[in-house]
């Protein structure tokens, strides 16, 4: 049981021919939002999921006293590993926002979402 799981999870084909079918619900869920107030039953629900949310919250052995569990927070979120990489002006950073800006926008447009410069150019933005 656990192999075949697996093994549809290895499987690209039928993830590429599913496409964003099994996100359908999740994503209708978002677009009908509509305010604030039903947005903590959304991020709980997706949560419980697995889906990271921002920041990431939970609760584990507390690191300087393993007897007990701390509730532990993180940032979560942000598609490129360090902050820098959104704001640095060596090439390196350059090109890797670069990639990024296509990668953003390669999923907008798998999407069916809006995926113009100016869309990715607000999505980039903090």
């Amino acid at each position: 049981r656990l192999a075949a799981w697996y093994a549809g999870g290895m499987d690209d084909a039928l993830a590429e021919r599913a496409g964003l079918a099994p996100l359908a619900p999740w994503l209708e869920r978002i677009a009908a939002l509509r305010g604030p107030e039903p947005l903590p039953a959304l991020l709980a629900d997706l949560a419980r999921h697995g889906v990271a949310l921002v920041p990431g919250v939970w609760v584990a052995p507390d690191p300087q006293d393993v007897r007990r569990h701390a509730v532990q927070l993180s940032q979560q979120g942000l598609g490129l590993p360090d902050r820098d990489d959104y704001t640095g002006t060596d090439p390196t950073s350059q090109r890797l926002r670069e990639a990024y800006r296509r990668y953003a926008a390669a999923l907008l447009q798998r999407a069916g979402a809006p995926h113009d410069a100016a869309t990715i150019d607000a999505l980039m933005a903090f």
